[in-house]
This record gives structure tokens, sequence and C-alpha cells, in this order.
């Protein structure tokens, strides 16, 4: 009987927990990777991310970041990065980096949509060429 009041009490709180947050059930994953790099010859970093596309057509990279010490990874810190189309025009890129600094936004004048740019655009040319390593 205690393991069919746990069962529903888990179910409850997770309904309750789409109730309050309802974007986190419209999250999905559209892409993940690991990409290496080294700034220097003794600097040596990993970069994995996860991209997720919102329910409102916006697109957010969330990653994790390693530098190599003694062999083994050791965890530096998250990044987040987030695209939004603003115009038929204009995408916004913003950047929030390792200690949580927000940069000014950068602004992208593309025609393409949002998800055709992350694809053709940011992922080959800034996401796999470590363009958002930290630098040593």
């Amino acid at each position: 009987m205690n393991n069919f009041r746990i069962a529903g009490l888990i179910i409850l709180l997770c309904g309750i927990s789409l109730l309050v947050n309802p974007a986190a059930a419209t999250n999905k994953v559209i892409d993940h990777g690991t990409v290496y790099s080294s700034s220097d010859l003794t600097n040596h970093f990993k970069f994995e991310w996860k991209t997720y596309e919102y329910k409102n057509g916006a697109i957010k990279v969330l990653a994790k970041v390693y530098i190599e010490k003694k062999g083994k990874w050791a965890f530096l810190g998250n990044e987040s990065i987030s695209l939004q189309k603003i115009s038929k025009t204009k995408i916004k890129l913003s950047i929030i980096n390792l200690s949580g600094f927000k940069g000014s936004p950068e602004y992208i004048k593309t025609t393409h949509s949002l998800k055709n740019y992350y694809w053709h655009n940011f992922r080959p040319d800034r996401l796999l060429k470590g363009h958002y390593m930290p630098v040593g």
C-alpha cells in the first residue's frame, strides 16, 4: 500500500511542476555534442552542449566546460547561449559565460529561419570550431 502512496505522490509532484513551469514540458533537445580545443600547449578544454528548441521558437545552448588537469577533466563551469529571431532579418545572440557575466547581445543579419541558421551557420562555424571555449 505504501508503494501506491509513494507512486501517487511522485505523479502529483510531476503534475504540479508542469503546471508551475509549463515551458519545461515543451522544450526539446534538438542537438548535443562535445568539442575539444586547446588555447595553447598547456590548456586543453572540453565543451559539452545540449541545444534546446522552445515552444516559442527560441533556441538555447546549455554547455558544460571542462579543463584538463593532470590527465583528468575538471569541471570549469556552465555557459548559456540563446538565439532568438527578433525580426524577419535579424537574430539576437546572447551569452552568459562561466562567471555569470552576460555580455552585450550580438545581432546577426540573416534571412534564414532561426533553426536553419543554427544548423547551417551557428553550429558548424562557431560551436564545432570551439569559438565559445575559454581563452587561456
